[in-house]
């Protein structure tokens, strides 16, 4: 978007800001810190610093499906006598902390411990961490949040290549035949199962210490790194592509409804090597096409869903692109982290626009 295009929708977005912003839907809170950390491969105890007449302390976790199931939270450290409740689904844990008013939570240390199913042999992996406190005049702070994984975590790229395509659809390889960029007819191509050595277990193409990976920030990324109200002017800067290897999605932003599809163009210069292998994480693949400059592959994200990440592994380079998808609104959890509630909001504005 450029030109009085952008300009609009600066304008517009300026607007939405600041309806936004009145109406109390970008609160800035602050507050102490909250740091998961791992006990062992399958357990992380939650450790809370700085907490100042806490009566509830709510906190929500993020973790990755393919690699823990069956969370379970207790109570432990200065939390041991408090009220613990929890609620799990489509792998977002809620956990919260509640005190009386006459005995508030103070201090630091562990307030919380997290059992996990493992499923496969990788450690559970959290993927994001978000919580707040609440003080008896019912005053809500935010809690820094930090994530220490457990070791031997593997990345997505790698961690889908160890897993049996016909067990994982969206996480199968899909490898350009034909020898290279301009090999066979230009029609659409085949996706190919991953070679049988990646679907035992073995290591990935991703998984060599010596390549060069290119790991590309994420929008969502950006809206949880940034604390405060959105102004107006930075909500441009959220959603602009940098340093993307060429890489695009069109459209640039989408909603995640289980039927709108999305198109990816990879280059042929963003990767080394002619035939590469493209891992797929929350969402499917519907057609993998040649164009005159690069790949073009067609996806279709999960419902509801709100990332989704296509990994293109080269003869010796990676590169990780996450692709700008959010739920429409009826579909936002009602308890999710104030960022991720922003950021639905406005992607699914920026949605809105195009049809003025």
């Amino acid at each position: 978007m450029t030109g009085p295009t952008m300009r609009r929708v600066n304008l517009l977005l300026a607007a939405a800001s600041l309806v936004l912003l009145q109406s109390g839907a970008f609160p800035c809170w602050a507050g102490p810190a909250l740091t998961a950390q791992p006990n062992s491969a399958d357990s992380y105890s939650l450790d809370v610093s700085g907490l100042q007449g806490a009566t509830l302390v709510e906190i929500t976790v993020g973790y990755d499906a393919e690699s823990a199931s069956n969370p379970l939270a207790t109570r432990s450290g200065i939390a041991t006598r408090s009220e613990l409740q929890s609620v799990n689904e489509a792998g977002v844990l809620t956990i919260t902390i509640t005190r009386p008013k006459a005995y508030p939570l103070s201090g630091s240390g562990s307030v919380a411990n997290l059992k996990f199913t493992r499923v496969g042999n990788l450690p559970a992996k959290l993927t994001f961490l978000s919580a707040y406190y609440q003080d008896k005049e019912d005053r809500r702070y935010s809690l820094e949040a930090a994530i220490v994984n457990a070791p031997g975590n593997a990345d997505s790229a790698d961690k889908d290549a160890r897993v049996a395509p016909e067990k994982k659809e969206q996480g199968a390889a899909a490898k350009v035949s034909g020898g290279g960029p301009r090999g066979s007819a230009g029609g659409p191509l085949q996706p190919q199962a991953a070679e049988a050595s990646t679907a035992r277990g073995e290591a990935s193409p991703g998984a060599d210490a010596s390549r060069k990976v290119l790991n590309i920030p994420s929008v969502l990324e950006r809206f949880r790194e940034t604390p405060g109200p959105i102004a107006a002017d930075l909500l441009q800067t959220l959603f602009a592509r940098t340093n993307a290897a060429g890489i695009r999605q069109e459209p640039e932003v989408m909603l995640s409804d289980g039927a709108a599809e999305v198109t990816v163009t990879v280059p042929f210069d963003s990767i080394h090597g002619s035939s590469p292998n493209f891992y797929l994480d929350g969402m499917h693949l519907v057609r993998l096409e040649l164009g005159d400059t690069g790949w073009l592959l067609t996806l279709l994200p999960k419902k509801a869903s709100y990332t989704a990440r296509l990994t293109v592994v080269g003869d010796t380079d990676t590169i990780r692109f996450p692709l700008t998808v959010a739920p429409q609104l009826q579909n936002l959890p009602a308890e999710c982290p104030e960022y991720l509630r922003q950021y639905v909001l406005a992607s699914n504005y920026v949605v809105s626009l195009r049809g003025r």
